[in-house]
C-alpha cells in the first residue's frame, strides 16, 4: 500500500521483510516486493542495490523478447 501512494521508501522495511521471509504466503509477492525495493533504492540513489534487485528480471525479460524476435515457422512460410 505504500509503494502504491509513491512511498516507496518508507516500504523499505516491510518489503525487505517479505523478501526475507520463507513463508509461502509471501513467495506469492516476492517478485513484486523485489520490485519495489528496487525503486525504492533507485529513488534513494542507491543506483547499484537497485540494479542488484532488477537485474533477474531483466534476464528473464532478455529472454522472453528474444523469443519473440525469432522468426515462427508461419513467418517463414509466408516470405517465400
Amino acid at each position: 500500500m505504500l509503494a502504491q501512494q509513491g512511498k516507496e521508501i518508507e516500504a523499505v522495511p516491510l518489503l525487505e521483510d517479505l523478501l526475507a521471509s520463507e513463508s509461502p504466503e509471501a513467495g506469492r509477492y516476492r517478485n513484486e516486493a523485489s520490485y519495489l525495493l528496487g525503486v525504492a533504492r533507485f529513488k534513494a540513489g542507491r543506483y547499484d542495490d537497485a540494479a542488484r534487485l532488477w537485474q533477474p528480471r531483466w534476464r528473464t525479460r532478455t529472454r522472453q523478447a528474444s523469443v519473440l524476435r525469432r522468426p515462427t515457422c508461419a513467418s517463414r512460410l509466408s516470405s517465400r
